[in-house]
């Protein structure tokens, strides 16, 4: 589809600044107006400017826009018939309009133009004409062009004409077949012909036969037949059929009446149309009976509200008044629409018509009303709200006649379901099935519990379907009862598996599959099958196999890595931060990216929560710690956690003149070796020589962590200013001279690597001592005075002790104090922490 659109004005007019911001609107209108389409400036001369667009189409919204900014009112409309002629009798007027203009703008009066306005219309035709037959868009026999101009008042004022091209292709000619080749089936596609205009002989029926076919149809099927065409629709909506209408609605077995203040055509559609009351969308799923409409999802968060937002403002007793005037959204529960048949249960909580209750609200209230001599205030009352209290009766009503025909259907349908089952099931035991053997499954009961009559059609397409099924059923049943014969034959393998591994070399042994995963090798899965998996299992039978167990071993190492390279490249793909890692990590194999120095993980495991690991720790642990937990087939649950610091680490390396590429091995021989060390001097730092990376940077991650923590808590509660007395400083700084990590120069003496804090003062040991025999409970954790009153009580809550904690031996007292506040021990600064809190000491 092509959409053209010219923008006309007189030669001797100046445009004003309003002619401009015109210009600048059509434009913006014309570039957005296209649905994936694109738009086009053709042609400029003068105060004449083309533009085109192709696409789908223009949205309705635009239109109304584009009228609003430039035009009062459509003056005309053009329609090209498909007959050849020139280009001045190409053009008709007509009242139908194929393009996607708003049917609100289609159907508005027409005004009269006086002469000089009408001759810049048919000038204004006749441009459009040319230019379109100059383009050769109009040459074709298939070309269906529609316009409309838009004008303005003044004559002065430019024109907005948009003109809607669609170009059909011719339709293909069929080839000729004769009748020897039709009967030899040559032709066969031939013979299946179109439906297209097999009811066309329906317009010449008579009116009465039609109208008593009416009469046995369904309200639904009345609704679809109105919106056929505009005779149908203007027979059927006629006052003098109403009958057809009464006829069809009372067929509906136990359906309320209609009400006398609806239509019955619309309150078919209330009932089973699908189509929105507002907007006309399809798919109205929300209806309710009270207010009596059906709308769409959008229309129903637009106008469907609360009394007490549609009365904001309005006081509280004539609000109550209001609402009370007013029907209310009832719902589906029965109940509740019945306790809202009282008018004074209408709240604001409840949902209101926004344009009905405004209605109401706005209506003169009728103050001379008021109850007569012998009228009692609640006669009175039931008269005033007779309306409402009508409408709530019939939706209740209506409530209950869907809720019974809901609850007949689902007994038919449940009927129909077992008839249909026992006659699947006679059908199978004649087979030769037996019925004990028939499955309970949940897709057996899908297959065999089908709402619909067992016909022989029904049963050839369903026999095929249940044989199958029948047979993976049986060999399901079979395997499990393998599995169960074969469990005691995996334990003794698993035993004799145990037993292998154990006499393997340190190194290997940490990479070999766990029980679970070794039961799942083909070669002791054939074993543990054997004989039907009867009997048991002989060492010399598996010791028979153990250079089998050991090439499936290593097949089953390359899929561990895979495994947990995955893990590690899932993790990045969460953060979109982290995309330069992400896409370093993509271009190294497993075994490169498993041997970096951000390469730590931590197992996530039920009650274990133990790291940092580098991948073989990990498996060790994992095939010692968790033997019935398969690797190949953990859940995100049970999956081990990614715990790599790319930048942190990279940063520290760095920092200590090593590049981020350092392979894991080559920093355990430096920390090994005592050369690269942490210059806090922590006393809870093992020696040189029974350390490694993982271990040296968990440290170092976790003080990091720690202090950062705390000193955003910091910040938050006391901002800039929180004193002297309150010291907090950092010991591990990951840049700059200052930097924690060390790197000694080969050859150089590595004593401060082997540094430790571990000499205190006599005097502060026994007052550290003192303090610790005060200990409230064995289960009391020691936690730092200074760290808990640099934040509030709040940050502690939760576990947040954790972050405050001391250590537990004198040693590791006093370097905490002395490096982080820069101050000595005193008694008040170790306090006890339970699950409750702070404890008291004595």
């Amino acid at each position: 589809m092509r959409i053209l659109l010219v923008f006309l004005m007189d030669p001797d007019a100046r445009p004003t600044p309003k002619d401009m911001k015109l210009w600048v609107d059509v434009i913006r209108f014309v570039k957005r107006g296209a649905r994936g389409g694109r738009a086009q400036l053709l042609h400029v001369h003068g105060a004449q400017m083309f533009f085109i667009m192709q696409g789908w189409g223009v949205y309705p919204a635009e239109y109304k826009e584009a009228r609003r900014a430039s035009a009062s009112a459509v003056t005309d409309i053009i329609h090209r018939p498909r007959h050849s002629g020139g280009p001045e009798r190409s053009i008709r007027r007509s009242s139908r309009c194929k393009c996607v203009h708003s049917a609100e703008a289609s159907q508005q009066a027409q005004p009269e133009l006086d002469g000089p306005e009408r001759e810049r219309v048919a000038r204004a035709r006749l441009v459009i004409v040319k230019f379109l037959t100059s383009l050769g868009l109009v040459r074709t026999r298939r070309t269906t062009t529609t316009a409309r101009i838009f004008t303005v008042a003044e004559s002065s004022r430019p024109i907005l004409l948009s003109a809607v091209m669609s170009t059909v292709p011719p339709a293909k000619k069929r080839a000729r077949v004769t009748s020897a080749e039709r009967d030899n089936g040559v032709s066969s596609a031939s013979k299946a012909r179109s439906r297209t205009g097999k009811l066309a002989g329906i317009m010449q029926m008579p009116v009465d036969v039609f109208l008593q076919i009416a009469l046995h149809l369904h309200p639904l099927d009345l609704l679809h037949l109105v919106r056929t065409s505009k005779g149908v629709r203007s027979l059927l909506l006629s006052r003098r059929n109403r009958s057809v209408w009464t006829a069809s609605l009372s067929s509906v077995e136990g359906l309320p009446a209609c009400p006398p203040d609806m239509s019955e055509p619309a309150y078919s559609a209330l009932l089973f149309g699908r189509t929105c009351n507002l907007c006309g969308a399809n798919r109205a799923g929300w209806v309710d009976y009270a207010i009596r409409l059906r709308l769409c999802k959008a229309c129903h968060q637009t106008h469907i509200r609360p009394g007490s937002h549609i009365l904001y403002g309005v006081d509280s007793d004539h609000a109550r008044l209001f609402m009370a005037m007013t029907p209310c959204e009832t719902g589906k529960d029965t109940s509740a629409a019945k306790k809202l048949q009282d008018p004074f249960k209408h709240t604001g909580k409840e949902k209101y018509y926004d344009t009905q209750l405004r209605a109401v609200a706005s209506r003169p209230f009728p103050y001379g009303n008021f109850p007569n001599a012998g009228q009692t205030y609640d006669e009175w009352m039931k008269a005033f709200f007779a309306h409402t209290i009508a409408v709530h009766n019939h939706a209740s009503a209506l409530l209950e006649w869907e809720w019974e025909t809901s609850w007949q259907r689902e007994c038919e349908s449940r009927e129909l379901k077992r008839k249909f089952k026992e006659a699947v099931i006679e059908k199978l035991v004649a087979l030769g099935y037996p019925k004990e053997d028939l499955p309970y499954s949940r897709e057996w009961k899908r297959l065999v519990k089908q709402p619909k009559e067992l016909t022989d059609r029904v049963w050839n397409n369903l026999r095929p379907k249940l044989e199958e099924f029948l047979r993976q059923e049986k060999e399901r049943t079979r395997r499990n009862a393998l599995d169960i014969r074969a469990r005691p034959r995996r334990e003794q393998i698993v035993k004799y598996y145990e037993d292998f591994v154990q006499g393997l070399p340190h190194t290997e042994r940490g990479m070999m599959p766990n029980a679970a995963d070794a039961c799942r090798l083909p070669c002791l899965v054939e074993l543990a099958e054997k004989n039907d998996a009867n009997g048991d299992v002989s060492a010399d039978e598996f010791l028979a196999l153990t250079d089998e167990v050991m090439q499936e071993a290593e097949q089953y190492k390359v899929r561990a890595k895979e495994t947990v390279y995955r893990i590690m490249v899932n993790e990045l793909d969460h953060y979109p931060g982290r995309k330069q890692w992400f896409e370093e990590v993509k271009a190294l194999s497993p075994d490169e990216a498993l041997d970096r120095h951000w390469s730590l993980f931590q197992c996530w495991a039920k009650n274990c929560w133990k790291g940092f690991f580098t991948f073989g720790e990990l498996h060790a642990h994992w095939r010692t710690a968790h033997p019935w937990r398969s690797w190949e087939e953990t859940t995100p649950q049970d999956s081990p956690c990614f715990l790599g610091k790319h930048y942190m680490g990279g940063a520290l390396l760095e920092a200590a003149g090593l590049s981020r590429d350092t392979p894991m091995t080559a920093l355990n021989e430096l920390v090994k070796s005592g050369r690269l060390y942490c210059s806090c001097g922590d006393p809870a730092l093992p020696a040189p020589e029974e350390l490694d990376w993982p271990r040296l940077a968990a440290h170092i991650y976790t003080q990091s962590d720690r202090h950062q923590t705390v000193s955003g808590q910091r910040r938050q509660v006391r901002g800039d200013d929180w004193g002297s007395r309150l010291v907090l400083k950092s010991t591990h700084e990951q840049t700059g001279p200052n930097a924690c990590l060390k790197l000694i120069p080969e050859g150089a003496d590595t004593a401060k690597g082997h540094e430790r804090a571990s000499t205190i003062d006599p005097e502060i040991r026994t007052l550290i001592e003192e303090r610790l025999a005060l200990r409230p409970s064995p289960d009391a954790s020691l936690v730092c005075r200074i760290c808990r009153d640099i934040t509030n009580g709040t940050y502690m809550r939760f576990d947040g002790w954790r972050k405050r904690a001391l250590p537990e031996t004198p040693e590791g007292i006093v370097h905490h104090l002395r490096t982080w506040h820069e101050k000595t021990v005193e008694k008040e600064d170790i306090l006890f922490w339970g699950d409750k809190g702070q404890l008291p000491v004595g």
